[in-house]
């Protein structure tokens, strides 16, 4: 419950130590479960901002609960035609996406997908942003995350224009991981200073 996450997060404050409240759900094709998701999630939101002020740094997202991991995947197949994992950067470019999709050849019907996915993370990202909690895109399968960076790219450039609202999960042990941090720290507007950078390493 939150009184037991309240509780544990009072011990460890004075240690410096804040926390992360997660109850993800993930691959949802049909596009009910995703409303639903975004629902429960915007709900969490709230409520940790009423009874979780200051203490809840992130809100973990796994992309597939909005997105259509097939969808995910068909990007990553674009991205991988572009050479370096997308648009030359690891897929970290802004215009990525869009050339992801262009390159993945993407049916009218997973067009449609593609922007039923973005308004619910943007609609996401306008939540986190209204309560002052920032969110994590929680890293996938291989076969999946050049889609995901480039969806949190173009999540970064609309959103993190101020404060950091949107984090991405970079995944050290990879090969092109150093390559997409500075592709990301590259741009002033989306990182003026390294804890805008969007990203969250993990190994």
């Amino acid at each position: 419950s939150l009184a037991d996450v309240r509780a544990a997060a009072a011990t460890l404050a004075p240690a410096g130590v804040r926390m992360i409240v997660d109850h993800s759900t993930e691959e949802s094709e049909a596009a009910d479960a995703r409303q639903a998701n975004l629902r429960a999630k915007v709900a969490l939101l709230g409520k940790l901002r009423a009874e979780l002020a200051g203490e809840c740094v992130f809100v973990p997202i796994k992309l597939t609960a909005l997105a259509s991991p097939t969808l995910l995947e068909r990007l990553t197949v674009g991205a991988g035609r572009l050479g370096g994992g997308g648009g030359g950067c690891g897929g970290g470019c802004p215009e990525a996406l869009r050339a992801a999709a262009e390159a993945a050849t993407l049916t009218a019907a997973e067009e449609g997908e593609l922007e039923e996915g973005l308004a619910l993370l943007r609609a996401l990202a306008a939540a986190a942003r209204e309560e002052g909690i920032s969110l994590l895109l929680d890293a996938e399968q291989t076969h999946r995350q050049p889609g995901i960076n480039a969806l949190a790219r173009l999540l970064f450039e609309e959103f993190n224009t101020e404060d950091a609202v949107v984090f991405n999960t970079q995944q050290c042990c990879a090969r092109a991981a150093a390559r997409r941090v500075r592709c990301v720290r590259c741009v002033p507007r989306i990182c003026p200073c390294d804890v805008r950078a969007g990203c969250w390493q993990t190994c």
